[in-house]
């Protein structure tokens, strides 16, 4: 504080602080799609600020989206190929126990494995696709930015329970909603707390519009016309063209 009282002008500046981004699927969503864009949570091994890793999954078709999901998971296969498209490498060999401490930790306080996630013997960077469920919120799984291949699964009853939940977060970077409901789709994007929120959609981000997150995920936004105002400050111009000194 005190070298901020030194500062005559305010310090411009975006900062993207990453995020736990969550999905929320609803009876009346395309399972199908929703279940093969969930995983897409792995590309790049999970290494991307906004992956979509917290999957909240209404009760009647829990059992069944847990299914799929967990098909669709256990057909990708970590290869360090450049070209190909399922998981490579994490960056570091920290990254990939980083990754093994939290499922380690998960599996410990009663969360469930419906896939093999384990470490891949031929490279300590490389850890396999992982899907847990029976997690509670609180647990580290669910709460920090993992940052590798693991996503953690949640049954809830109703909107106004997936909502509390879902921003019972100290990040608010981006939210993925499954519906057909325009209705419920309008409501889950006006309550939840995340700087983009994408409805039938696995995450993207346009140059068009507007970027960046609530809570600690960051500060400022990048992209669009914000990105410029943010960057920028107003200067009132007033001018006399002459002959009149009204």
């Amino acid at each position: 504080m005190p070298a901020c009282g030194e500062i005559v002008r305010p310090i411009l500046a975006d900062v993207e602080l990453g995020g736990k981004s969550p999905s929320v699927i609803f009876p009346d969503a395309d399972l199908e799609r929703a279940a093969t864009d969930t995983t897409k949570a792995f590309w790049n091994v999970g290494q991307i600020c906004f992956a979509g890793t917290r999957i909240y999954v209404h009760e009647r078709i829990y059992d069944e989206f847990v299914e799929l999901l967990v098909e669709r998971t256990e057909q990708l296969t970590c290869d360090a190929g450049m070209n190909d498209p399922d998981p490579g490498p994490l960056i570091t060999p920290e990254a990939r126990d980083n990754v093994a401490e939290h499922v380690d930790r998960a599996l410990e306080n009663g969360g469930q494995l419906p896939t093999s996630g384990e470490p891949l013997e031929r490279d300590r960077n490389f850890y396999a696709p992982t899907v847990i469920d029976s997690v509670d919120d609180d647990a580290p799984i669910s709460c920090n930015e993992v940052f590798g291949p693991a996503l953690t699964v949640y049954e809830f009853d109703s909107e106004t329970e997936a909502i509390r939940r879902v921003n019972d977060s100290r990040y608010g970077l981006y939210a993925i909603v499954w519906t057909r409901d325009l209705g419920c789709a309008h409501c889950l994007a006006d309550e939840l707390e995340a700087g983009t929120v994408a409805v039938n959609e696995f995450p993207v981000v346009f140059n068009q519009a507007p970027f960046g997150g609530y809570k600690e995920s960051g500060l400022g936004r990048v992209n669009g016309t914000q990105a410029v105002s943010h960057f920028t400050e107003l200067e009132n111009v007033i001018m006399n063209y002459g002959g009149n000194d009204e």
